[in-house]
């Protein structure tokens, strides 16, 4: 008697959670978190008119997972505190640094895959891949090729490899 009272009580519990888990509505699947674009953000930096006191392309960018901000004194009026912020996402971080006057991109780093250049560069190329859409590289340090870039905005692209795959990328542009 006890048994078969015990198995009923288990088959009800059974069901009545079963039917809990069935009853709940599904909510939303997961989304991933937005990502920026990074080939408008790089085209964004070349194409800015040298005049331009902002970055508007910051506007247009999805929230970043962090932002971590530095002060900085200004090399040419020594008084001056000036700011570093590095916007962070998964696989990529840029630095802006800012001043009372403007808004200038110091530099960009993607290590995930999921960022493409507007050269049509990506984490997880080969080296062969990046030499036949850049050519070779003006200089090698160790695993990296690194670009030296005399357009209107000066700026080295630097490569970093492990054995033959792109493991970071990284664009660093002059700034005066």
């Amino acid at each position: 008697m006890h048994r078969c009272l015990l198995v009923v009580l288990l088959g009800l519990l059974g069901s009545g959670c079963a039917a809990n888990r069935s009853a709940a509505p599904p909510g939303p699947a997961p989304s991933s978190p937005a990502r920026p674009d990074l080939a408008a953000l790089i085209q964004a930096v070349f194409t800015r008119p040298p005049e331009a006191a902002t970055l508007p392309i910051l506007d247009r960018l999805p929230p970043p997972d962090r932002v971590h901000r530095d002060t900085i004194r200004n090399l040419h009026v020594p008084s001056q505190i000036d700011t570093l912020r590095t916007y962070q996402y998964d696989g990529l971080a840029f630095t802006v640094y800012v001043t009372p006057e403007k808004m200038l991109m110091r530099d960009v780093r993607v290590t995930g895959p999921a960022y493409t250049s507007p050269e049509g560069l990506q984490v997880g190329q080969s080296r062969r891949d990046v030499e036949a859409r850049l050519g070779p590289p003006d200089r090698h340090e160790g695993d990296t090729f690194v670009y030296e870039r005399e357009e209107a905005i000066p700026h080295l692209l630097r490569i970093r490899f492990r054995e033959d795959t792109a493991e970071a990328l990284e664009w660093l542009f002059y700034i005066d």
